[in-house]
């Protein structure tokens, strides 16, 4: 302990000997620390870190009902709960939600809450204990007729009821319905899945009266309810999944499946379970950016310490000389280099901090309220801690053991050592590790920055640019379709008649917004099997302004007109994909298919509209079918208002609109058409945005690196040099000895980092649209900016050594 202690205050002296570098090397370790550290919080809350308020999360599972094709992650009706609660099946408890936006009216204008319809028992199942009154009783949970009573969320009950302790007992209107405060759960808990602001709940048997589905507890086919339970003592997930495939095997067949339906029992995760193996691989391509900027910043930092060693090298032969063991001199030199991470590591773990708040205020426009909580907690500190006492010791140990070998006899004589062409090789290829890894990060960025470029340039099938959108739920007022149908109807006349309007209509799907709606559509006297007698298709119900107010033109037929109502002949407009899907090489028009399956009513089809992206930017043509929505009405509705150039925003005229028809109604969502569809290009925006930042540091640190490395070769070849030019070399022989070295350093770490780059980037191969990953103007113009770059760097040493004076150098020798 003592030998420490003393190695670390000679290296504080150290430090403060030359603090300029000091500090300039702490803040180059502190970026890839920070980047690493942000990266790692991110992925610890939205993958490991359990929500505030639950506990014991190794036992908790999440069930999923398996398809006929072996899918997973899809949901129970409210019947297949009671069924599979009832068996239990090695879980302790098991409890079912649904999520449902409500309105909110305790005085004052509506708010749009995000609750949560849970069971009686989902809190106990997460081990939750309220904070003010209770959870809800069995008791409650029995469907419309029971109490209609509410646990509010602690944010909610602090920020709306001004934390008012008496707030148990008091009605508040949900969905235009009064319900009764029983509880307050505890301070930060949302829910248990990660990043939704759950704001209040709700017992799941009250769903009809918030959402205005009456027969929805009773159904068999409507799925639903997700599942979160909690594992006996002794369970395992197979044995739960194998009992509770029994019992779900055996209703299936009861209900006339041909196939044993299965659940799925995976272990919990805070995100959804559909979405964490995307989430890891997303996370782990941010990871591999930021480990990638750590890498780079630590060589830096490795060829530093070997420059200041160089700068001690007669001390160390000194230190040598007169007895002190290397090992003494390798743990000194090391503790040293533990020293300065540890400073950039603290400087990092700050800037984390600082990173991971300012993404908690991101609140992306999707008309659902959300909140990140990244903050770092212990478990990303030890990590932090960990990275840095790694790195430290790993880039800190080479240029020690390189910098204990001294030729005594030479370097106390001060003259020229050969071994020190070994120190300049190490330190090129600490140049070159710089240059291999920030030529995969600029890679990255150009493939991202070639894709994203490219979006605006693929034909999405419509013209978004002059759009505006109103969303919202009609479930939250009414059941009836025919009411929501004049409700719609209402709306769209306001909204076309506000200044600037050039056609408005109205659909309950949005385009690329994250999501579809599917359906199946059967042909009569065909083989009863997938693409021969019915097709798997995505769906839209849409008004006959729709298309106009889109710019999504029809090919052939018609559109909707006021004549498609709610009794009349059932009518259709296909795209062109699902047309030649069903009928190849002939002409869809008039022709007639059964919608919902092959009993389902018989829909002719009017129209066939243009191929349009639907889903995703990047995706292969997807078969659509388009009902008017007269016939076919949804409660959940989003106005489409194409605007002239020049027009007012329209978003005041759509609150008074609202307003004007139902003031207890809250807005979903106003936004440009465009920014609907940036929500889903979103990850791909941060990729590109990291992996610029991070491309563009690497090559700053290369580019220094470089300029480090040659202005060493030049000053520990200035007798060459000298002597070379007292021979009558010229200078363009001296430029071409500096630039040599510095582009050949360029050129092995680029063909590196170009190879690598090809393997790694397969990997975006999804997030890329209308780019290959091998995309060679992307690959050519990182290898001339590198190339540039290396110039650059060599210019300063370049003229250093040709200011170099022979007879100066000779006499000196």
């Amino acid at each position: 302990m003592e030998t420490f202690l003393q190695d670390v205050r000679y290296a504080l002296r150290s430090f403060r000997t030359a603090p300029a570098a000091t500090v300039v090397t702490a803040l180059t370790i502190a970026i890839g620390i920070g980047a690493t550290t942000t990266i790692l919080s991110v992925a610890n809350a939205l993958l490991l870190r359990a929500p505030a308020g639950v506990v014991d999360t190794g036992s908790l599972v999440t069930l999923h009902s398996v398809s006929e094709n072996g899918s997973s992650f899809h949901s129970f009706s409210g019947m297949d709960y009671r069924d599979l609660a009832g068996a239990q099946g090695g879980l302790a408890d098991l409890s079912a939600y649904s999520i449902a936006p409500v309105s909110v009216l305790s005085g004052g204008e509506p708010e749009l809450k995000l609750a949560m319809l849970v069971s009686a028992n989902y809190f106990r199942t997460l081990g939750v204990q309220p904070v003010l009154g209770r959870f809800f009783l069995a008791e409650e949970d029995v469907g419309v007729g029971g109490p209609r009573v509410t646990v509010l969320g602690h944010a909610e009950w602090q920020a709306r009821f001004n934390s008012d302790s008496a707030i148990v007992g008091k009605k508040i209107t949900l969905n235009g319905n009064p319900f009764t405060v029983v509880g307050v759960a505890p301070r930060g808990f949302r829910g248990h899945v990660a990043a939704l602001d759950a704001s209040l709940w709700v017992p799941v048997t009250l769903d009809p009266v918030l959402t205005n589905r009456p027969r929805i507890l009773e159904s068999r086919q409507y799925s639903w309810l997700e599942m979160v339970g909690r594992l006996a003592p002794g369970s395992t997930r197979e044995r739960a999944a194998t009992a509770l495939s029994a019992v779900s095997a055996r209703i299936g067949r009861s209900e006339g499946l041909t196939y044993d339906r299965t659940v799925d029992v995976r272990s919990y995760a805070p995100v959804p379970a559909s979405v964490v193996l995307p989430a890891m691989g997303f996370l782990g391509l941010l990871l591999l950016l930021a480990v990638m900027i750590l890498l780079i910043a630590s060589a830096n930092v490795a060829n530093v310490l070997l420059a200041r060693a160089a700068a001690r090298a007669r001390e160390i032969a000194v230190r040598l000389a007169i007895g002190a063991s290397r090992m003494r001199l390798v743990r000194q030199l090391t503790t040293e280099s533990v020293l300065l991470f540890g400073l950039g590591g603290t400087g990092g773990t700050l800037l984390a901090v600082w990173a991971t708040r300012a993404l908690a205020t991101f609140r992306p426009n999707i008309g659902m309220p959300i909140v990140l909580d990244f903050s770092v907690d212990l478990t990303v500190l030890l990590a932090a801690l960990s990275i840095t006492l790694l790195t430290g010791i790993a880039f800190g140990l080479v240029p020690a053991l390189q910098s204990t070998r001294p030729d005594l006899v030479r370097t106390l004589k001060d003259e020229p050592s050969l071994t020190r062409r070994g120190k300049f090789r190490l330190r090129g290829a600490f140049v070159a590790a710089q240059v291999a890894g920030t030529t995969l990060l600029l890679v990255t960025a150009g493939l991202f920055v070639r894709s994203l470029g490219r979006v605006g340039a693929i034909d999405v099938g419509f013209d978004p640019k002059p759009v505006r959108t109103l969303s919202l739920d009609l479930q939250m007022r009414t059941a009836d379709a025919g009411e929501v149908r004049r409700f719609a109807a209402q709306l769209e006349e306001r909204v076309t008649a506000l200044p600037g309007v050039v056609a408005a209509g109205t659909t309950d799907f949005l385009p690329l917004n994250m999501g579809n709606q599917q359906t199946v559509v059967g042909i009569a006297g065909r083989e009863d099997r997938e693409n021969v007698g019915w097709f798997q298709t995505d769906m839209a119900s849409v008004s006959p302004g729709y298309f106009a107010a889109m710019g999504m033109p029809l090919q052939r037929g018609r559109a909707f007109g006021a004549g498609d109502r709610d009794g009349a002949p059932a009518v259709a407009i296909l795209n062109e994909t699902l047309a030649q899907r069903i009928w190849p090489g002939e002409d869809a028009l008039g022709k007639v298919f059964n919608f919902g399956g092959r009993d389902g009513p018989p829909t002719t089809v009017v129209g066939v509209a243009r191929n349009a992206k639907y889903r995703s930017v990047g995706e292969d043509p997807v078969a659509m079918v388009f009902l008017p929505f007269a016939q076919q009405a949804s409660g959940k509705i989003a106005i489409v208002a194409r605007m002239a150039p020049g027009a007012p925003d329209p978003a005041g005229g759509f609150r008074e609109a609202v307003r004007a028809l139902d003031p207890a109604l809250p807005i979903m969502q106003i936004a440009p058409l465009e920014t609907v569809i940036g929500i889903a290009l979103l990850p791909n925006r941060i990729a590109l945005g990291l992996a610029v930042l991070f491309g563009a540091t690497g090559l700053l640190l290369a580019a220094v690196g470089l300029y480090g490395v040659l202005s060493f070769m030049v000053s520990r070849r200035r007798r060459e040099i000298g002597i070379r030019m007292a021979l009558g070399a010229a200078a363009p022989n001296v430029r071409r000895l500096v630039l040599g070295d510095g582009l050949k350093l360029v050129a092995i770490g680029l063909s590196i980092g170009l190879v690598g780059a090809a393997l790694v980037t397969r990997l975006l191969r999804s997030f890329l649209f209308g780019v290959s990953p091998l995309d060679p103007f992307t690959y050519a113009s990182i290898a001339l900016l590198f190339g540039a770059v290396g110039v650059a760097a060599c210019l300063v040493p370049m003229q250093r050594a040709l200011r170099t004076e022979p007879l100066e150098v000779l006499r000196h020798d």
